[in-house]
């Protein structure tokens, strides 16, 4: 399963599902920003996306109290369960903390943990199951 998938089902599934969530089918993986100077990071097609579809300010902090504000509450994080999921998961996170790391410490970037393997109806999210 690719981790669009669940997500997509999950959105189609709510009433207006589409009108309250959004997904982002980020292919491939993206740079390692947290070093960039501030026109590569601005530069980056990723982040003109995701500040784009976010509505995020790349010059500001926020608070809890700025989070409805935005377009969304919440970003979930769905990337595949192996080992190019988890490292594409960190750079995302690690882009959003080299510029708003604030949207960490107050839980606006959560990560949705995607099964490895659906075997008939049960779905195996680790080699430890």
């Amino acid at each position: 399963l690719s981790a669009m998938y669940l997500p997509s089902v999950g959105i189609r599934s709510v009433p207006s599902g589409s009108d309250i969530y959004g997904s982002y089918p980020l292919t491939g993986k993206p740079l390692n920003l947290i070093k960039a100077s501030e026109q590569q990071f601005l530069s980056n097609k990723v982040v003109s996306d995701i500040v784009k579809i976010i509505g995020l300010d790349p010059r500001k902090q926020y608070t809890k109290a700025d989070i409805k504000y935005l377009r969304f509450q919440s970003v979930i994080i769905a990337a595949d369960a192996d080992v190019d999921g988890i490292s594409i998961c960190g750079l995302i996170i690690a882009m959003i903390y080299s510029h708003w790391p604030s949207l960490l410490e107050i839980g606006f970037i959560k990560r949705f943990i995607t099964p490895i393997v659906k075997v008939g109806d049960v779905m195996y999210f680790s080699e430890l199951e």
